[in-house]
């Protein structure tokens, strides 16, 4: 691991010798193109507000899970 980007609490990105970068969650660590890391967290940023608005909306219940995916 070359440089520590940011940490914050169980959340870390740093960049990797190979230039790709390592976006770790608890135990969770996943390897990124920077581009890819870009459109990663795009993409959480808009689910995280969807799924704010549904909350305030709806307060705390089921959200509607379009791709019949089973929880654990």
């Amino acid at each position: 691991m070359r440089d520590s980007v940011h940490q914050q609490g169980r959340t870390s990105l740093a960049v990797c010798d190979c230039g790709k970068l390592h976006f770790r969650y608890g135990m969770f660590t996943i390897h990124f193109a920077p581009d890819e890391f870009a459109a990663f967290a795009r993409d959480v940023c808009g689910l995280a507000a969807v799924f704010s608005r549904h909350l305030n909306r709806n307060g705390v219940s089921r959200v509607v899970d379009h791709d019949q995916t089973t929880c654990h």
